[in-house]
């Protein structure tokens, strides 16, 4: 069973949104750069960003991409996609589109991650 076209797509809008999340930390962490909580969650969002962009595509067809992250980078995604698909306090917040285009890229970026767990082994067997 490949990889289907929309499934890579979000696989890479989600590496965009990651790196979108890592200059949102950067942009926290020159205000507050003592601060343990953001200081964990650039780690967290960079590790993640890194490991899931240093996988090539074709590593993902074949089954490969299961080694580039963890149930716990599930749960990272999954805060970053509860944070900004909220709904802003503010009226006339600017970036609301932009977070809430964020939020939908993590969202389909986890469920990309869930099928991949639960086929990769099919990739790997339709290698040989």
């Amino acid at each position: 069973m490949p990889i289907s076209a929309e499934l890579m797509r979000a696989l890479h809008e989600g590496i965009e949104a990651l790196a979108w999340a890592e200059r949102v930390l950067l942009d926290r962490l020159a205000l507050h750069p003592a601060d343990p909580d953001l200081l964990l969650a650039f780690r967290d969002v960079r590790g993640l960003r890194e490991r899931l962009s240093s996988e090539g595509d074709a590593s993902w067809h074949r089954g490969f991409g299961w080694a580039a992250y963890t149930g716990q980078d599930l749960a990272v995604i999954e805060e970053w996609q509860r944070e900004y698909a909220d709904a802003s306090p503010y009226r006339d917040d600017p970036a609301e589109s932009e977070r809430r285009r964020r939020a939908e890229q993590f969202r389909a970026l986890r469920e990309f991650l869930r099928w991949y767990e639960l086929n990769f082994q099919d990739l790997i067997d339709g290698e040989r």
